[in-house]
């Protein structure tokens, strides 16, 4: 995990854009990752559209595609259920028409909560990460 990790981190740096497109490419790919079916078409799709970093997008996109699904679709259903004022446990035995509206608002809500995180995260790590190596190299003439 700490090798993917760092592997990630590089891969994020290393692309060349700005902090903010790099960081909301990568938003971009987790809010796309996290409904079942989307994934990286979606994110890459709305990456273009948006005129943000696609390959942000795409490893955004990898990092929480399915696995990240099932891990969040219990509280999906619960805070769809919930801002819609229906029973979630009603919903998780009942039709899956019914359910299918408070499932994809739970979705759109835990998706643009990670979203907004993995954002400020990225966006503030990669300024910090410039300044470093700025200063990095403006040592190295003085």
């Amino acid at each position: 995990m700490k090798v993917s990790l760092k592997f990630i981190y590089h891969q994020l740096v290393e692309i060349n854009d700005t902090p903010h497109r790099k960081a909301m490419g990568l938003a971009i790919g987790v809010f796309c990752g996290i409904f079942p079916g989307t994934g990286p078409l979606a994110a890459l799709a709305v990456s273009f559209v948006l005129k943000v970093n696609r390959a942000a997008a795409l490893l955004g996109s990898l990092l929480t595609n399915t696995w990240l699904s099932l891990v969040t679709l219990g509280l999906a259903v619960k805070i769809g259920a919930l801002i819609q004022g229906e029973d979630w446990q009603k919903i998780q035995t009942g039709a899956i028409l019914n359910a299918l509206g408070s499932v994809i608002l739970g979705f759109v809500i835990v998706g643009g909560l990670l979203a907004m995180g993995v954002y400020s995260i990225a966006f503030w790590t990669l300024i910090l990460q410039e300044k470093a190596a700025r200063h990095k190299k403006e040592s190295l003439f003085q």
